[in-house]
């Protein structure tokens, strides 16, 4: 992603940040922005999606971004090694759901998909995979 005549790429994340964080419409993200119109936080967004797809997430997120001697030779307690596996070349994961509450959404469809009969509120699942010393896996 380069700079534009309408905005830097700095601005551009600015504006996606916004977007996923704040939930706030595009007309909304225009002014605050101080863009021509709607549509061009539409496209913003979407340049930056494609970005981070392109160049952040192969690199950083997943199982192939890094190696499995990576993992053992940097990722990996001693803890981990000697009370969870048989040997010294087993790689330790740990998976960790948890529940992400979320508000009630006027999108009838997402509202219907989030609702939990169970907890009777409006939650995601998230699972997430990781080593056992800061480094994410997979989500």
């Amino acid at each position: 992603m380069r700079n534009s005549r309408l905005r830097s790429v700095r601005v551009a994340l600015a504006i996606f940040l916004a977007k996923i964080r704040l939930a706030l419409s595009n007309r909304v993200l225009a002014c605050v922005f101080r863009l021509a119109s709607k549509r061009s936080v539409s496209r913003i967004c979407h340049q930056v999606r494609v970005a981070l797809m392109q160049d952040f997430v192969p690199y950083h997120v997943g199982f192939q971004h890094v190696s499995r001697e990576t993992i053992l030779a940097q990722h990996q307690t001693m803890v981990a090694t000697e009370l969870l596996t048989n040997g010294r070349e087993q790689v330790v994961l740990i998976a960790d759901g948890t529940y992400l509450f979320c508000q009630k959404s006027s999108n009838n469809e997402f509202q219907r998909r989030t609702y939990s009969q169970h907890k009777h509120r409006h939650l995601v699942k998230p699972m997430i995979i990781t080593a056992s010393v800061s480094i994410w896996e997979s989500s």
